[in-house]
């Protein structure tokens, strides 16, 4: 039996009609419902954790070298400077002299310079990118939660068409 030719394009035309039904309701639910797109907080926030973390490690080594150097001339452009100091004992006011003074005065600039050096040398720059780290993912969580989670976003596909993607944050 020979298949005449009107009924395969009958086939042919029903067919591309249930598929263009198919695309319409489609199209339809997509443009009016939208899309869902589900956020991992988890996995998001524990992605950012790692690359700041490897930041730190790499860039706090180097922050903390540049502010050495810069220390001696940080402490000479702002000098700890007293003014005039005296010691009271009962009602008699001594006045120091001032040579003693300003010698007060570099021992307490060459102590400050030598404080923050031996800081900035016993850093655990480690211990500090994990804090970095922990505290850079919960702010991530906390954010994509508050700020994302249930939200509709349209996202423009062409001049005339627009598809609504709502948010959820898991």
């Amino acid at each position: 039996m020979v298949p005449d030719k009107r009924s395969f394009l009958f086939g042919i035309g029903i067919g591309a009609l249930a598929v263009l039904v198919i695309v319409a309701g489609l199209g339809y639910t997509v443009l009016s419902k939208g899309v869902s797109l589900a956020i991992d907080s988890q996995k998001l926030a524990a992605s950012i954790r790692t690359q700041v973390e490897e930041a730190a490690r790499a860039e706090l080594p180097v922050v903390a070298e540049g502010l050495k150097k810069s220390v001696p001339a940080q402490i000479a452009k702002n000098p700890i400077r007293l003014g005039d100091s005296s010691i009271r004992i009962s009602n008699i006011q001594i006045s120091l002299p001032s040579a003693s003074l300003r010698q007060l005065e570099n021992e307490l600039n060459r102590l400050a310079e030598k404080s923050v050096l031996a800081t900035l040398d016993t850093m655990n720059f480690s211990q500090l990118a994990d804090s970095f780290g922990a505290i850079t993912h919960d702010i991530v969580r906390e954010t994509l939660r508050s700020e994302l989670a249930g939200k509709t976003v349209n996202v423009v596909a062409s001049k005339w068409m627009a598809v609504p993607v709502v948010v959820h944050v898991r």
